[in-house]
């Protein structure tokens, strides 16, 4: 009986000690140095959470927010842009509404013509590194000079190629 009191002692104690734990803030340290940031980082099924903003600037990088693409844009000595709430529109589509004025495919790629005189060639090696992310193409004017960038991906499940409806707003193509 009395080993009985010291066990169930020794779990209690236990059980406290790891509530305490688990209760403990998560310390953001960058650089050896520790950032105070709000909101807190937050572990989400196993995933640790941490606000881009302040890891980036104690990392030196500048944060903007473009809320014209709905993009967070980090710029250092290396460029990010992450993207939210974006909706992807099918090059199909686009043709449909006559956005796409001329696709052409061939054993090289793919040619995109648009309504508004621009006009990007996709890849084969693209279309295919699309099917795991989203990839990065030039967009020309009409006298071939790079006027922005648009991202294409693929949904690996349809096969259905698309692009970011907010590169097509920032080069005023929709």
């Amino acid at each position: 009986m009395k080993k009985f009191f010291t066990c169930l002692l020794v779990g209690i104690i236990l059980s406290f000690t790891v509530v305490a734990f688990a209760d403990q803030p998560i310390k953001l340290i960058v650089n050896g140095k520790e950032v105070p940031c709000d909101p807190p980082p937050l572990i989400i099924n196993g995933r640790t959470f941490v606000p881009i903003r302040f890891v980036s600037e104690a990392l030196g990088a500048k944060v903007n927010w473009n809320e014209k693409q709905q993009v967070v844009i980090i710029n250092s000595s290396n460029s990010v842009s992450l993207i939210t709430n974006d909706e992807v529109i099918s090059l199909k589509e686009l043709k449909t509404k006559g956005i796409i004025i001329e696709m052409t495919a061939s054993s090289e790629g793919t040619y995109i013509k648009t309504n508004n005189h621009l006009e990007f060639n996709i890849s084969v090696d693209q279309l295919f590194e699309s099917r795991n992310k989203a990839i990065i193409t030039e967009v020309k004017n009409s006298n071939g000079q790079t006027v922005g960038y648009i991202r294409l991906i693929t949904n690996p499940n349809t096969g259905i190629t698309g692009v970011y409806k907010s590169d097509l707003k920032a080069l005023n193509i929709i």
